[in-house]
């Protein structure tokens, strides 16, 4: 997949790097549970998972990224 996910993903990104172990870990989480296949709970991990996913796995982590951007407005979170 050749695009920057970072960009498009932008709460995922915010989180695999902001340096917020529990938020990382959550972030990895979901997406594991969203492609089916562990990730390891790091920036790199969540990279490769990104970039390996399938169109429909990307579907599905695109959801997670817009209920990420939902659920840290109403935990008052700036991005």
């Amino acid at each position: 997949m050749d695009f920057d996910w970072k960009k498009t993903l932008p709460f995922i990104n915010a989180i695999a790097t902001g340096n917020i172990p529990g938020l990382v870990i959550a972030a990895a989480t979901a997406i594991g549970e969203a492609t089916g296949h562990p990730v390891d709970p790091t920036p790199e991990g969540i990279d490769l998972a990104v970039k390996n996913a399938t169109p429909e796995q990307l579907a599905a982590i695109r959801k997670i990224d817009a209920d990420l951007k939902v659920r840290l407005r109403e935990l008052d979170i700036d991005e």
